[in-house]
């Protein structure tokens, strides 16, 4: 397994991924000792290579890329690993976005947080009156009444602004609340890492976490 990436480059800081390609099966031992421990995680790619995100104990983020062709038992295998997928994967992105906030790429923190009020929106409405189809005038109408209760909960967040930092970490510390009140009990200690990482956004560290801290190689 090869490092790379700004990891190797020297130009890394404590909100830098861990970017890893993945030579042989053999690697994936160590993935899956990584995957028993970690908070969250999101398998994508395209018809040719797969990316594995992973949200480590300690909220840090893992990339591993590899071929999809070489390495289809143990992409399956991770699949399978994976319940509740939707949760998954707003947490992937949540974690994902205080990359883009601590580097203050400004329109890309708009996009990240208007894509995680989606998600937690659609979230928050299947887990609580189990409705998932919503978005256009006619289903709109048939499921109206059910929804009412629903989206005064829902606006007190998705209403509020995130045109300064602080409105931002206001804005995704309330979400994290919502989502963690509909989630399963496992994915409590999720939202507990991702409001301590946070509250330390602004702050420096030279604290670097180690793969080989994380994952035990025997």
């Amino acid at each position: 397994m090869e490092l790379t990436g700004s990891r190797t480059s020297g130009n890394d800081d404590f909100f830098s991924d861990w970017d890893f390609l993945i030579d042989s099966r053999r690697d994936f031992r160590r993935i899956y000792q990584l995957l028993e421990r970690a908070l969250v995680w999101r398998l994508n790619g395209d018809r040719e290579r797969k990316l594995l995100t992973v949200v480590g104990p300690k909220g840090e983020i893992f990339k591993f890329g590899g071929s999809k062709a070489s390495f289809v038992e143990e992409w399956s295998k991770i699949e399978k690993l994976t319940r509740y997928p939707d949760f998954h994967y707003y947490w992937v992105l949540a974690f994902l976005q205080l990359k883009v906030m601590h580097r203050e790429y400004d329109l890309l923190v708009e996009v990240g947080i208007e894509r995680l009020v989606g998600l937690m929106r659609d979230i928050y409405l299947k887990r609580t009156v189990d409705i998932a189809i919503y978005k256009d005038s006619y289903s709109y109408r048939k499921v109206r009444e059910n929804l009412e209760e629903a989206r005064q909960v829902l606006s007190a967040v998705t209403g509020l602004p995130y045109q300064t930092e602080e409105q931002q970490i206001e804005k995704l510390l309330r979400m994290n609340e919502i989502i963690d009140s509909i989630a399963p009990d496992e994915f409590h200690s999720v939202a507990q890492a991702f409001e301590s990482k946070l509250r330390f956004l602004k702050q420096e560290t030279d604290q670097q976490p180690d793969f080989d801290e994380t994952v035990d190689r025997s």
